[in-house]
This record gives structure tokens, C-alpha cells and sequence, in this order.
């Protein structure tokens, strides 16, 4: 499976730095996303041209970056008219570059990005992914989600927990259970510890930790949705809700 781009209703460009600004939420991201890609239609493919679009990019955004180490991509836009899947307009394969690959006018250049994978790429098994890539079908949300190697398996590590066994069936989960899945998979969109953030850090690029691993998967749940939207949620209250939300999710995977 291509964690980028699983299907044609998403994709992931986390790595493109799309989550590291102050205003994360899915519709500002959109609107984003949405004017760079109107306005990339009908820009040549010159480096000239290209250039005058990185710095209109710059100046109609005003970005600044949560994390300065990492770059936010100006190229970074929809690759179809439904605005499903989001990824960069310099690859060969997106609208009108004819197979021309322009991604040395980025700022990480062709190479880099050719040679990326993120450690989800790696670290999550597949068992994982067929059930992240089921029960989400939106880009802003995916990339949260499918990137964030210890949300997820601390999700799993919950469930195996309660079956008794890591080899359940995972591929026949009905609707019920996919459904549940997504309402825990939603905190990464919308934490009510968090109503008025506007943050949604992406994880993609940090590795498993066997020390966070030690931890239990409230506690690292807790600890990625902090992360994510940059807040503290230290309290019991937040624990037991993300306690509820795994029982509701097991009780409805293997009732």
C-alpha cells in the first residue's frame, strides 16, 4: 500500500510541511490549498515563473512555521478537481507538468523528496494501515492520522489488549466498528480538550520511542494529542474520556 496516496478519495503531504503552521484546521488549509492551485493552473512551467509563484505563495500567507527546521512548501496543492488528494504540483504526474519533473525548484529539491518515506512507511504494519485507510476518507484528517506512529499503534495495543491476541481479524471489521474507529480517529481533527485550537502538529516525522512504548496507550494517546495540538491536557477527566472512546471502540470491534 502507498501511505501517501492510498486511493483516489486521499493522500498525505505532511511531509511538504502542510500541518506546520499556526492555523492547521481543515478548512483554513483548504482555502489555502485551493487559491495555490487555481493560481498554479495558470502559471508556466518556467523556473522564472515558478519562482514569481513561490514568493506570491509567500506573500498571500504570511506563514510562519511552528517548527522552523521544517519547510512549508509552497508547491504543495489539490491534484484533482474534487480536491481530494493533496501533494505537490511539481511532481511529473500532476496536472499539465507532461511528466516533467519540476521539484528542483523546491525548497528540499528533487532528490530529497524522491528519497523521503516517513517512519510510518516502516513502523506501522499493515494490519494497521488497511483499517487507518478504511475508516478515513479525508486528506486533512489522513494525514494526521496515518502519520503518527504512536497514536495508532497505541490504538491497536489497546484492542489486543481486550482480544486477548495480536492476529485478530482486522480486514473484517464491519461498519459499526469502522465507524468507531473513526470517531477515535476524529480527536486528531477535533479534541474537546482543545475547542478553540486552531494547531494540528503532524507527527510524521518522529520515530517509535521503546520509552513511550513503555507507557500505557492512554497515556501515549494523551501524549500525541498533545503533541498535535500543541496544549496540555494533564487531567483526569481527559484521560477518562479517551478511556470511554477505546472501550466504545473495542466493545463495538468484538461484540
Amino acid at each position: 500500500m502507498n501511505l501517501c496516496v492510498p486511493d483516489s478519495k486521499k493522500s498525505c503531504a505532511a511531509c511538504c510541511g502542510l500541518y506546520n503552521v499556526t492555523n492547521g484546521t481543515r478548512q483554513h488549509l483548504e482555502r489555502n490549498l485551493a487559491e495555490r492551485t487555481i493560481l498554479f493552473a495558470t502559471t508556466e512551467r518556467t523556473a522564472d515563473s515558478l519562482e514569481s509563484f513561490q514568493h506570491a505563495v509567500r506573500r498571500a500567507e504570511s506563514v510562519q512555521p511552528l517548527d522552523s527546521i521544517i519547510h512549508v512548501c509552497e508547491f504543495a496543492g489539490f491534484l484533482d478537481t474534487e480536491h481530494s488528494l493533496v501533494g505537490c504540483m511539481l511532481h511529473p504526474s500532476a496536472p499539465d507538468n507532461r511528466n516533467v519533473d519540476l521539484r528542483g525548484m523546491c525548497h528540499y529539491g528533487s532528490m530529497a523528496c524522491k528519497a523521503f518515506y516517513c517512519p510510518a512507511w516502516k513502523e506501522l504494519p499493515s494490519r494497521m494501515t488497511k483499517v487507518i485507510c478504511s475508516a478515513v476518507e479525508d486528506w486533512h484528517l489522513y494525514g494526521l492520522v496515518a502519520t503518527d506512529v504512536h497514536f495508532v499503534r497505541a490504538i491497536f495495543d489497546f484492542l489486543d489488549v481486550v482480544a486477548g491476541t495480536d492476529s485478530w481479524d482486522s480486514e473484517v471489521l464491519n461498519n459499526k466498528a469502522l465507524s468507531a474507529f473513526r470517531r477515535v480517529l476524529l480527536w486528531k481533527q477535533h479534541w474537546q480538550g482543545a475547542p478553540c485550537s486552531h494547531v494540528r502538529r503532524s507527527a510524521y516525522y518522529i520515530k517509535r520511542d521503546s520509552c513511550i512504548e513503555s507507557k500505557s496507550p492512554v497515556e501515549r494517546i494523551l501524549g500525541s494529542l498533545e503533541f498535535a495540538y500543541r496544549e496540555s491536557f494533564d487531567s483526569p477527566a481527559m484521560r477518562d474520556c479517551i478511556e470511554t472512546g477505546l472501550n466504545d471502540l473495542a466493545a463495538a470491534c468484538f461484540s
